[in-house]
């Protein structure tokens, strides 16, 4: 008696063709793949070519960006493998920054690790300035990087609903000779401005003199990104 052959046959979801069950490939849960080995791995080459394009426009968009501000180099760009973001790490005027590829397209500074020797003692009085060049905050610190860290720390802004910090397009920061000075100054420019962040420390009448200051230095860059595409 001769051997029984059973030729199984199979329709492939992609190309709707009857093929062979040995031409689908048998998963872990003892089923067939629904696309045969041929679509799958035309899938598969077809995505992995995509990714790679996409990268090359995702780095070419985010170049185009970090060559507007002087000083400003990309060190990486990667994905977490927990994360479907990809992230960037920056470097800037001694500082390095790690940050969603995303959140620096849209405009959201960089505002997370810091490497910066000049700012690590001292007493320090700081402005956050828009894209307009108008003051939106007046503040001051001892430990201004630490201080910088927290005040743009995604989960501070969340918990002190500080949205409107991702309008933040300049920092200028102060060195004062003494924490007298600073606390000083700090107040006599609440008070001289009168920052839209700063309402609850503006008293209610004007001041009488006005002093000389010292110039500002700039601690971050003007916004480069409002006309820049945003779907990267």
């Amino acid at each position: 008696m001769g051997n029984l052959t059973f030729n199984y046959q199979k329709t492939c979801k992609r190309c709707r063709e009857d093929k062979s069950l040995n031409r689908f490939e048998s998963l872990p849960s003892n089923r067939f793949r629904l696309i045969c080995k041929d679509c799958y791995n035309k899938r598969r080459r077809e995505l992995h070519g995509g990714v790679e394009r996409d990268n090359v426009r995702r780095l070419k968009k985010l170049n185009g960006i970090i060559n507007k501000i002087s000083g400003c180099s990309l060190l990486s760009m990667y994905k977490p493998d927990d994360s479907s973001h990809y992230r960037i790490k920056l470097s800037y005027c001694g500082f390095e920054w790690d940050l969603r590829n995303s959140s620096f397209i849209q405009g959201n500074r960089p505002w997370t690790k810091y490497k910066q020797p000049d700012y690590v003692d001292g007493s320090y009085v700081y402005k956050f300035l828009d894209c307009k060049k108008k003051v939106l905050y007046v503040g001051k610190s001892s430990f201004v990087n630490e201080r910088m860290s927290k005040h743009f720390s995604p989960s501070e802004i969340k918990k002190g609903k500080q949205y409107w910090k991702s309008d933040v397009a300049q920092v200028l920061i102060l060195k004062c000779e003494s924490e007298a000075d600073m606390h000083f100054l700090e107040s006599y420019l609440i008070n001289k401005i009168k920052p839209k962040h700063n309402m609850g420390s503006i008293a209610k009448d004007q001041l009488s003199f006005n002093i000389e200051i010292p110039e500002f230095k700039d601690m971050w860059v003007e916004a480069v990104y409002g006309n820049v595409d945003k779907t990267l």
